[in-house]
């Protein structure tokens, strides 16, 4: 009582002097209207305030049991239980455990139900058969509701999100995490430790891509970040404690062909020198890889290419470009690049332009010529450097020599050249 009443001729005498003492000083007015606040609270009890929360008080006082200990005794720390202990057994003793916690409720359901029916039962006898009735009454109303709620629970239908929340909350959290991060490694390693689900591939691949396009001249660091997570497989099986089950890199040496197996001669020089690993679950699901979101990706910007804008378009070429050079993804994704006066506009040739000046900076013109006459890429090609109509083909030499890569169109000009020679030797057959 006597705190109180401290509190009470504090609280008096200071709101005349802060009030002055404010005013004199640099303090805010903010700083003095919290003050008084604060010390009006404790004037009034703390009645807003309760040290327990209505909605957390859940045990009645009876039933509260309070536990008393020592701080001079010697109390074990149970250190042990401080250490990680992988159990096998995993989902038999959650299922064991949860029919435990089932049961107590089930108890505590029986015990309410126990105490209704006593009271039903000692009225029904006061009040004799009138009482009965009743009874009997209330129980067939039960019964009713119960049905009703069984055929409302059956007829219960799936509530499906169209404002998509969960994918505009990930592309954020995407987002936030490669502005924050310094480095592809970094960013990478961030990306993995994501909860992806099946099927979120394309997404955490079209953030990266979209991000590398919003800059305003192109960051390598979004190039290699897309070569990292392309040598990446991810499984969805039980190895992993994420939501994307587990990841495991893949080969140094993955190319087009070669995607998923590692060669014989990677297999046995990483068994030789890698530790025995632990015995894990086999996955369940088929491996996924962000290589082929990374090729869907490429095919849908290059139909879209006339709708960016010029720093984008560059952006995205170097992107591709780099991801093209390192074997990240197949070649094969140029098969839809048609290069003829038809199909192209001004955005899709600045496009293929800043794309083959960027690979031949990084290959050297001949490397980049001789994966151009792959035997095994040129069903890929044929619109790339076509060879059916010699308007075509005209246009494509003129257009590769018009950036600077004549060195790529001698196989051109000798076709064309032939297919003249065909052509007149016809016409000289007829006359």
């Amino acid at each position: 009582m006597s705190l109180h009443l401290v509190f009470c001729l504090l609280l008096c005498h200071t709101v005349d002097g802060l009030y002055g003492f404010c005013l004199n000083s640099h303090f805010p007015v903010a700083f003095l209207e919290d003050l008084i606040s604060v010390l009006q609270i404790r004037r009034d009890g703390w009645k807003d305030h309760p040290i327990v929360l209505p909605d957390l008080d859940l045990i009645q006082e009876d039933d509260q049991i309070t536990h008393t200990t020592s701080l001079l005794d010697q109390v074990d720390p149970e250190d042990h239980l401080n250490v990680f202990r992988f159990d096998p057994d995993y989902q038999a003793n959650e299922e064991k455990y949860a029919q435990i916690k089932a049961s107590f409720f089930e108890s505590d359901d029986e015990d309410g139900d126990d105490a209704e029916d006593d009271s039903e039962d000692g009225s029904g006898d006061e009040d004799g058969s009138s009482g009965e009735s009743d009874g009997d009454q209330e129980d067939s109303e039960r019964h009713q509701g119960a049905a009703a709620a069984a055929s409302v629970g059956q007829d219960k239908q799936t509530v499906i999100d169209q404002t998509e929340t969960n994918l505009v909350h990930l592309r954020r959290t995407i987002y936030l995490m490669l502005q924050s991060s310094l480095s592809a490694d970094e960013a990478g390693h961030r990306l993995l430790q994501l909860k992806i689900r099946p099927g979120e591939e394309y997404e955490v691949a079209s953030m990266v891509l979209d991000c590398c396009a919003q800059t305003r001249s192109y960051e390598t660091r979004y190039g290699r970040l897309a070569q990292r997570l392309c040598r990446v497989i991810l499984t969805s099986g039980g190895g992993g404690g994420g939501g994307s089950g587990g990841s495991r890199p893949a080969a140094p040496d993955l190319g087009p062909g070669s995607r998923y197996k590692p060669g014989p001669d990677y297999t046995s020089s990483r068994s030789k020198t890698a530790a025995p690993e632990p015995e894990v679950v086999e996955d369940t699901g088929p491996p996924r890889s962000y290589v082929a979101e990374f090729e869907k990706i490429f095919a849908e910007q290059y139909a879209i290419i006339h709708r960016l804008e010029t720093a984008k378009l560059r952006n995205v070429a170097l992107f591709f470009a780099h991801l093209l050079y390192t074997d990240s993804i197949s070649w094969g994704v140029l098969e839809c690049v048609r290069l003829n006066e038809r199909d192209t506009t001004s955005s899709g040739r600045i496009f293929l332009k800043h794309l083959f000046l960027e690979l031949c900076s990084f290959m050297g013109l001949a490397k980049l010529n001789a994966r151009l006459r792959d035997e095994t890429l040129q069903s890929y090609f044929a619109g790339l450097l076509p060879r059916d109509n010699p308007k075509d083909t005209r246009f494509a030499i003129n257009f590769l020599t018009t950036i600077g890569l004549g060195g790529l169109t001698l196989d051109l000009r000798e076709h064309l050249q032939a297919s003249r020679e065909a052509a007149l030797a016809k016409r000289e057959a007829r006359s």
